[in-house]
């Protein structure tokens, strides 16, 4: 079977074949739920909390049995010995192979990018990166109603997949594609005005496309974004690299190595 929960929630019996019916909203945040954490045990009450909050109605428990009971018949397999969803003390779990699950793909290939990355192979870090990225169409789990707890855990998968984006741009940038990058750089921090990391990589391809003015433009944007919206200055990183563009430090001049702050 094929399970995807990066984007609208979504599974089917092969790869490409048609999705099935997933049932009532609640029964949905109850599958994503469970695919969040594939292959473990997640209890009846951490179910309750993500599908309602604090506003779980009396007979809880009883409902998330019936949900569960729901998603059984959907996710029926005769190859999966036992069935897909088991019931086991103190709640559920849902059984997925790791190449039947987008998320676990993910990070299985962001992984083998951030590796290659350390190691300097950017070619290597690229293509890994590039095969993680595509298998997202959207936030997680997007079309899911659900609680504001679980809303924060998906919140976080969807920082994976940022932490990602933000690695295979220093991969690029490894490469000396600079140029290429400076409108996809642009467009990244208008999505995401607070990521201090991607203002830092939007100022190094300015200047290492020639726009040293540019960079330090920039750096003027991502001060007045982080004072606007959080009431903060840039970090001690940001501000280095912005000293570093004013004194033409040479470091940042090699399209080869990632800018290293000097302070660590």
């Amino acid at each position: 079977m094929r399970f995807q929960i990066l984007g609208p929630l979504l599974v089917s019996r092969e790869a490409d074949g048609p999705p099935l019916a997933l049932g009532p909203p609640k029964q949905r945040c109850l599958l994503a739920a469970l695919l969040l954490e594939a292959n473990r045990v997640v209890s009846l009450e951490r179910l309750a909390a993500t599908i309602w909050d604090a506003d779980a109605p009396a007979s809880w428990a009883a409902n998330v049995r019936t949900y569960a009971s729901g998603l059984r018949t959907v996710l029926a397999d005769p190859a999966a010995d036992g069935g897909r969803l088991l019931s086991r003390s103190p709640g559920y779990g849902l059984t997925v192979a790791e190449h039947e699950l987008d998320l676990a793909e993910f990070r299985r290939l962001a992984g083998w990018g951030r590796s290659a990355l350390a190691a300097g192979d950017a070619y290597t870090a690229v293509a890994n990166l590039d095969l993680a990225l595509d298998l997202w169409r959207g936030s997680a789990a997007e079309d899911v109603r659900r609680s504001a707890a679980f809303d924060r855990r998906l919140a976080a998968v969807d920082e994976e997949r940022l932490a990602a984006v933000e690695d295979w741009v220093d991969a690029r940038q490894m490469l000396g594609r600079h140029r290429p990058l400076v409108l996809e750089l642009r467009e990244l921090t208008d999505r995401h005005p607070l990521r201090e990391r991607l203002w830092a990589a939007l100022m190094l391809a300015l200047y290492r496309s020639g726009d040293a003015s540019g960079a330090l433009e920039a750096y003027r944007q991502a001060r007045g974004r982080l004072a606007g919206d959080l009431g903060l200055d840039p970090g001690p990183a940001l501000v280095r690299l912005q000293q570093a563009v004013l004194a033409r430090d040479g470091a940042l001049d090699s399209p080869s190595t990632r800018w290293t702050d000097p302070a660590g």
